[in-house]
């Protein structure tokens, strides 16, 4: 992507700001019972007009999200659904907006499905049976309140009742309603109960979704059905055995639909269509809303939490954070809370990684693909990039293709970055942020995670899958073959290098019940060969120490250097090191987040904890001797980096940054971020990097033979035009369900 598809996307956001009156997402459309009114849901609020061409009413304003309107039977009130006391909870209020009053108080969710001619509206939740089933739950309850009820022992959602209220159909099935084109036994079928005989007999049978069953009168029923690859409405008596297509719309399927007197009003694209059914003759429904914005496009936001990346810089000075995809420095004073934005830019920002302690890469696709940038200041008085007034970003790696995980070693001569998703690269770096001779380390279908080098700068550790999606450990000389160092059918992640340069830390899986322990790997034979005696005691074996000579003399700094280089060079012994494995703990749960100390004795890592629901901070030393808990009550620390000076480290609690002694001692950082969103540009990013992922990497190259590009062009007017980040959500999911892929 170049930049003037860039500036074009820029444009067409401010279009669509501009029509933001006329247009928008309109969804789940509601007929009255005489079928003079039609209900909706726009902006998140409920919304009523006159079917023949009258004026639309908006009947709540709120800043929550409302939708999915049902009129009782005279046509007086609407029940409808709405998040505005923090789920979703049924309401009701009269057809003027008037008498507005909450139904259900449960911290689950409740979802309108019906308001029955015997005065009892039905909802379905995920309450009793929230342990151990998936599908939810049929309730009901009063218009005046009170304790709701479950309505069917089965489980199901979506239901209605007959006009005579002898029968309620209901939908079952684990399927996304968003896969229109799905085919097989998880599909979506309706279900009939008989109130008086008590019995349940499946209406529908067959390997393509049917759902939203709405009665026609008492034996009859409309419903969606998928067998076409993309949604109609369907007609069936209930003592047919084969259903009658009602509409003959293509392509674009009907996502949502309502019935009465002989008029259909059903959901498709961004718009709401109505539907004369005895001559079959549909036509939009043009609805003409002069309305203001409902949530600024643009919002003002200052964070004093939410980090999900940090970097440390070489002096201990200052750190940058990752703050909603931008890059922020400030201070390392717990004293000082000025935090600066030095990215400054709409696309994401990410992995800032200090090339010295004046100058910041970092990864940003604002010119149309994932480039690495630099970063540093501007002000003449002043080399600092927190203090400086003015910063300067620029492009340090022009391609065409995709960077990301950006990592520089600790001698900051090399650095390493994925590329496409495919390949682990190792290149050069000088003090200006050059990137030359480049390597790729590894190409694969899988992508190394977690890189972390050596503290020599020599190798690099990583968890990568293999073909049985086990992810493994591998050890990796940048000029050699990567070797797999925890060799086990179960997970092992997170490597994390000691100082000094004895052992390899990682999680694994292995142990009893599949719970996460700290494990290390040896990286010399020598040292593992060593006996309990041996490590108290010395081994005979070990180097003798040398004579000093010519003390008193002063060596030349040259000579001084060569050796402090040489003396860090880390020797591992790569021979049957799988084999050199020890398990550092044995807790209940989950071991994780592991540092371990500058001399390589202590392991720091986070567990359950035993005061509090929650994990706290442990140490242990290596041997598994002289465990104990640092932190009470819960801190949940997570994100751990030992600092430069290496006597303490950081750690992030809830998205803020603390300082962490040996003792488990905290000093929190504090941060102000200030931040101007625009919403608008941010969704046509999202939008368009969600596209690109599944454009790269999705596992078909023929997109299930589906055209990707026209779906992209379909869908994100349609997703741009919604004004809340549910409807956005909404258009985005049914965009994916157009693949028809699981677990998306």
């Amino acid at each position: 992507m170049a930049k003037p598809v860039i500036h074009s996307v820029l444009a067409l956001i401010s279009s669509f700001s501009m029509l933001s009156a006329q247009s928008g997402v309109y969804r789940t459309p509601a007929l009255s019972p005489d079928a003079s009114v039609v209900a909706f849901s726009f902006q998140g609020d409920i919304w009523t007009m006159p079917l023949a061409n009258g004026s639309p009413n908006r009947l709540t304003i709120h800043e929550a999200y409302e939708s999915n309107p049902t009129f009782n039977s005279d046509g007086s009130a609407i029940a409808f659904t709405s998040n505005r006391s923090g789920n979703e909870d049924v309401f009701i209020m009269k057809t003027n907006g008037a008498d507005l009053k909450r139904l259900t108080y449960h911290s689950a969710g409740d979802v309108v499905s019906d308001w029955t001619n015997q005065n009892e509206i039905l909802f379905s939740t995920r309450r009793v049976y929230v342990q151990v089933e998936w599908d939810q739950e049929i309730h009901k309850i009063l218009p005046k309140g009170g304790t709701p009820t479950r309505l069917l022992d089965a489980m199901g959602e979506m239901a209605v009742a007959s006009p005579d209220g002898k029968h309620i159909a209901f939908v079952s099935g684990p399927c996304r309603v968003s896969r229109e084109a799905y085919k097989g036994p998880a599909d979506l079928e309706i279900w009939i109960y008989n109130v008086e005989e008590k019995t349940y007999r499946q209406f529908t049978n067959n390997e393509y979704n049917d759902f939203l069953p709405r009665w026609k009168n008492n034996d009859e029923l409309y419903f969606l059905n998928g067998s076409t690859g993309y949604y109609i409405i369907y007609s069936q008596s209930l003592s047919a055995t084969s259903p009658t297509a009602i509409t003959t719309v293509k392509g674009d399927g009907i996502r949502f639909f309502d019935y009465a007197q002989n008029t259909i009003v059903y959901e498709k694209g961004n718009s709401l269509y109505k539907l004369d059914v005895p001559s079959k003759k549909s036509e939009k429904i043009e609805i003409s809303i002069h309305a203001d914005y409902r949530f600024d496009p643009t919002e003002k936001v200052t964070y004093s939490g939410n980090i999900n990346d940090y970097k440390v810089s070489p002096n201990g000075k200052e750190v940058a954070m990752v703050l909603h995809g931008e890059v922020f420095v400030k201070e390392l004073d717990k004293e000082k809370d000025r935090t600066v934005n030095v990215s400054n830019h709409p696309f994401s920002d990410e992995a800032p990684n200090w090339l010295n302690d004046t100058t910041i890469l970092f990864i940003s696709d604002r010119d149309g693909q994932a480039d690495i940038y630099k970063v540093y200041s501007d002000d003449p008085k002043t080399t600092s990039i927190a203090k400086a007034l003015r910063h300067k970003v620029e492009l340090v790696k022009n391609t065409n293709d995709e960077e990301a995980d950006l990592v520089i070693s600790p001698n900051g001569k090399k650095v390493a970055f994925t590329r496409n998703g495919k390949q682990l690269i190792i290149a050069d770096l000088n003090d200006k942020g050059n990137i030359s001779n480049e390597k790729v380390l590894v190409e694969s279908w899988s992508l190394p995670s977690g890189v972390v080098w050596s503290p020599d700068s020599r190798f690099v550790s990583y968890s990568q899958q293999d073909l049985n999606f086990n992810r493994e450990v591998f050890v990796h000389p940048i000029d050699g073959k990567a070797v797999n160092v925890s060799m086990h059918p179960r997970g092992d992640y997170s490597p994390v290098w000691s100082e000094d340069g004895s052992k390899l830390g990682f999680v694994s899986g292995r142990g009893s019940g599949n719970d996460n322990d700290i494990w290390f790997v040896w990286l010399k034979k020598s040292d593992w060969e060593k006996t309990k005696e041996d490590w108290k005691e010395g081994s005979y074996y070990d180097e003798p120490e040398k004579k000093e000579e010519g003390k008193g003399k002063k060596k030349g700094k040259e000579e001084e250097k060569d050796k402090k280089e040489e003396e860090k060079l880390i020797e591992i012994d790569f021979e049957d090191i799988h084999e050199r494995l020890v398990r550092v703990t044995s807790l209940a749960g989950n071991e994780g987040n592991i540092l371990i100390s500058k001399d390589g004795e202590t392991f720091f890592f986070t567990a359950r904890s035993n005061t509090a629901d929650r994990t706290d901070l442990y140490k242990i030393k290596w041997n598994s001797e002289d465990i104990e808990q640092l932190t009470q009550g819960g801190q949940s620390l997570y994100g751990l980096s030992l600092s430069p000076s290496n006597d303490d480290f950081y750690a992030l609690k809830r998205g803020s940054l603390l300082l962490v002694d040996a003792k488990g001692k905290t000093t929190g950082m504090p941060h102000k971020a200030q931040l101007t969103i625009n919403h608008d540009v941010e969704r046509a990013y999202v939008f368009d990097e969600a596209w690109s992922i599944l454009n790269d990497r999705f596992y078909d190259p023929n997109f299930h033979g589906k055209d990707w590009e026209k779906l992209k062009q379909t869908y994100k007017p349609w997703a741009l035009s919604a004004s809340t980040s549910q409807d956005y959500r909404y258009i985005m999911n049914w965009m994916l369900g157009q693949l028809n892929a699981s677990h998306m």
